[in-house]
This record gives structure tokens, sequence and C-alpha cells, in this order.
């Protein structure tokens, strides 16, 4: 019964993701790879400030982080002009070195 739990709700966490890179892709026509990076850093500071001793906390915080991603490749889009696939790559590289450091 576990098993189908936990199934149950990676399903709807990469549900989530797929929803995320399909809007971006064929609704804005922007291919867009920060979605891959953006999860993971959110869980990241997720998982920091539920350790701190802040777990209601967490969810917010994950959410904040994850926008600022997308605000960093919007940036880089918009104010300086790099094409949105390389944008995207940037950002993913530049959230795994930060995800470390979280």
């Amino acid at each position: 019964m576990q098993l189908y739990i936990t199934a149950l709700q990676e399903g709807f966490l990469y549900g989530l993701l797929a929803l995320g890179i399909f809007i971006s892709l064929r609704l804005l026509n922007i291919p867009d790879l920060t979605t891959e990076s953006s999860f993971g850093f959110g869980s990241a500071v997720a998982a920091v400030a539920a350790a701190a001793g802040h777990p209601l906390l967490s969810i917010p915080l994950a959410i904040l982080a994850g926008a600022a991603a997308g605000f960093v490749t919007g940036i880089l889009q918009t104010k300086l002009r790099v094409h949105p696939v390389l944008a995207g790559i940037i950002t993913m590289s530049g959230l795994y070195s930060v995800n470390l450091l979280v």
C-alpha cells in the first residue's frame, strides 16, 4: 500500500513539472529549461527550511525560490537579449551550483 501512495505522490510532482514545461513550450512558444532545475532548487530550499524547524514556512519559501529562478531566466531573455534556450541552460547550470551550496 505504501508503494502506491509513494507512486501517487511522485506522479503528482512530476505532473506539475511536465505541466510547467508544456506551458512554456506549447502556449508561450519558448523552450525553457529552467523548470527542471527550479524544482530541485525549490525542494532544496524547502528541505533546509524544514530542517531548521520551519516546516510550514518551507512551502512558500520553495515557491519564492522557484519564482526567483524564473525571474533570472526572464531577465536574461528580455533585458540581456539572450536566446531562450541559452538563458534556460545558463540558469539551470547556475542553479546546480547554488543547490550544492543550499
